[in-house]
């Protein structure tokens, strides 16, 4: 199993379109592609980020269909900040 950390030292800089670009060529190259985001930040209600990755990811991985943005996400802060 191979892992990628996607991080950035600054909100709103790609961070979430990179990995959306990358579970889409990793799976089409016949990869099991799955998604963990640790942190959301600047959240008021739900993970927006979140929910967007894991319907991405569900797409390609079955395994990925009966989860929720809350089992993929740890912690979600409303402050929107970076590492």
């Amino acid at each position: 199993m191979t892992s990628l950390f996607i991080t950035a030292t600054g909100t709103n800089v790609g961070k979430t379109h990179t990995t959306l670009q990358l579970i889409e060529v990793l799976a089409s190259k016949g990869l099991k592609v799955g998604v963990y985001k640790p942190i959301e930040t600047g959240v008021t209600h739900t993970a927006p980020d979140a929910t967007i990755l894991l319907k991405a990811c569900q797409k390609v991985n079955e395994n990925f269909k009966d989860l929720n943005p809350l089992d993929i996400t740890a912690y979600t802060f409303a402050l929107p900040a970076a590492p």
